[in-house]
């Protein structure tokens, strides 16, 4: 990893995040992007593609206070900014309060009804979002927001110090709502994120982002492209399969439309990257049919 250089943040001396409570994003270090920050501002430059750093290195580094995550498809945040937007995610969205997922709350007065909730969509969820990563917000009459971050071009603190005062933490009263707790949302949230998505008709950029850490594949299993490496593949198993004039899915194997089974993977989703289609693949899992029961044999009767 490059060593970074700092920018950003007030002038504060070193970091006063609790190890311990550090120390239980470990699990999560190798599939999503954690960032130093102070306040709410990254000390590294050009954040949105950097590797991320293991969160010893986070606590050593200097000036930080807070620590970020990088959201994207695979890391959705819920931002509920004021009372109204809980009381807009209830009545109108369904929306419990407690979502069983991670939470991020704040412990001063300011931060009563601010909350972020994370979720790791699954596969299956992430093969609808229509045009690949994207960020949108609902607005309520109380001019408050229930915002939705489904991109590598935003991050999200999760703990340490908020520059208005006051901690961000993780409720640890039953249900913990800590990292541990991380899990795909449920479908009344994931109804609403579809439908914010649908009025996306463009991605933010004509790429495919994912917040865990993804290989180049050398083949790549799809296409064959053994130079030029621009096929990858995620921990989950997901295969993102890039057109080109040399490689590409279609050239090799013709026209496919999502459903086609190729070398063992289904197609489950394509987006125009600008120069064709990315082409995303997953492990085909065909349905086995109920085997028919034998007909029973024709009895014959003698008289």
């Amino acid at each position: 990893m490059k060593k970074p250089t700092f920018q950003g943040g007030p002038n504060q001396s070193n970091s006063i995040l609790d190890p311990v409570t550090a120390h239980r994003l470990d699990p999560l270090v190798d599939k999503f992007v954690f960032i130093p920050c102070s306040g709410k501002v990254p000390l590294i430059k050009n954040w949105p593609n950097n590797d991320g750093f293991h969160i010893d290195e986070i606590l050593a580094f200097p000036r930080c206070t807070s620590i970020g995550v990088k959201t994207g498809i695979e890391l959705l945040c819920l931002d509920f900014d004021g009372e109204s937007a809980f009381v807009y995610a209830y009545q109108e969205l369904g929306i419990d309060w407690v979502t069983g997922s991670w939470e991020v709350h704040r412990d001063d007065e300011k931060g009563i009804w601010r909350m972020k909730a994370l979720f790791s969509p699954s596969p299956k969820q992430i093969a609808q979002i229509p045009n690949g990563e994207y960020q949108s917000k609902v607005k309520t009459a109380e001019g408050e927001a229930l915002e939705v971050f489904l991109t590598h071009q935003r991050q999200v603190i999760i703990m340490g110090k908020h520059p208005d005062g006051g901690n961000y933490f993780w409720p640890s009263h039953l249900p913990n709502h800590g990292p541990e707790q991380l899990k795909a949302p449920p479908d009344e949230i994931w109804d609403f994120v579809l439908q914010l998505s649908q009025k996306e008709k463009q991605p933010l950029r004509k790429s495919i982002h994912y917040s865990s850490k993804t290989q180049k594949l050398n083949p790549c299993p799809i296409c064959g492209r053994d130079s030029n490496l621009w096929c990858e593949e995620t921990q989950d198993g997901i295969i993102f399969c890039m057109p080109g004039s040399t490689f590409s899915a279609e050239q090799k194997h013709g026209p496919l439309k999502v459903g086609d089974v190729v070398n063992g993977y289904a197609l489950v989703k394509r987006t125009d990257v600008g120069c064709g289609d990315c082409l995303t693949f997953m492990v085909h899992k065909p349905t086995r049919r109920p085997r028919r029961p034998n007909r029973p044999k024709r009895r014959t009767i003698h008289v």
